[in-house]
């Protein structure tokens, strides 16, 4: 199966967050092999207080839709049953369009990058192939408020001013110069934005670009990390 790895995080697991956290995570695993490839492994908070069942819903409802067919959200979160479903959508693709060889394949792995008595930060790695030249992958992060289970906006967890943002470009453009790659290949001619995925890891915040999201796609992601040495005249929540 083929997993996303992102480039800074290289030990990323509830292990290795602050011990003084309130909340704990085990890991479910859902898997099938008989006629799609499906894998999916992510995180689940333990216990059944507001936060923990808010986080566990939000996680399985993004999972659910990641492999979902129909147009709009749905609401169920059993995580086994859109699998299934996954799986017999499959079946009656294969049975209208008997000559395709390529099984499809769902890659999905969660893991807890950080967590403190205040914040949650779980990122979500998909691969999704139904066919076609490549499928698509997309990784996802995800702050928590580990008081109600709440999604956290950017905009509650920094300080986003006009220092803090000179601070993220000069990181992004630090960046890009290490890869070897023209500043003037990115944001489609338009200025420097933040990117719709940030989250804090044991080291600062990382902030992604997903493919398509700033550049073409030969870019891939783009990402890069703020230390907390810099992060912490901005940061609301650690």
């Amino acid at each position: 199966m083929k997993k996303l790895v992102l480039i800074l995080i290289t030990v990323a697991c509830f292990y290795t967050c602050k011990e003084e956290s309130s909340l704990k995570f085990e890991t479910n695993v859902v898997a099938l092999s008989e006629v799609s490839q499906v894998e999916i492994e992510y995180p689940v908070a333990e216990g059944n207080s507001e936060a923990a069942i808010t986080i566990n819903n939000t996680i399985s409802s993004y999972i659910v839709n990641s492999l979902n067919f129909e147009e709009g959200s749905v609401a169920d979160v059993d995580v086994s049953a859109a699998v299934s479903k996954f799986d017999q959508e499959y079946t009656l693709f294969k049975r209208d369009f008997p000559e395709s060889a390529a099984a499809w394949e769902a890659s999905i792995e969660g893991e807890v990058l950080y967590t403190s008595p205040l914040i949650t930060t779980i990122s979500i790695s998909s691969y999704l192939y139904t066919g076609g030249a490549h499928g698509n992958d997309y990784i996802k992060l995800f702050n928590f408020n580990n008081a109600n289970g709440e999604l956290l906006t950017p905009e509650e967890v920094l300080n986003i001013n006009s220092d803090f943002m000179k601070l993220a470009q000069s990181y992004f453009e630090s960046e890009v110069m290490k890869k070897d790659e023209n500043i003037k290949d990115y944001f489609f001619g338009e200025n420097f934005k933040l990117p719709e995925n940030m989250g804090l890891n044991e080291r600062g915040m990382i902030m992604l670009y997903n493919k398509y999201e700033v550049a073409s796609y030969a870019q891939g992601y783009t990402e890069f990390l703020i230390p907390f040495k810099e992060l912490e005249p901005y940061l609301k929540y650690q």
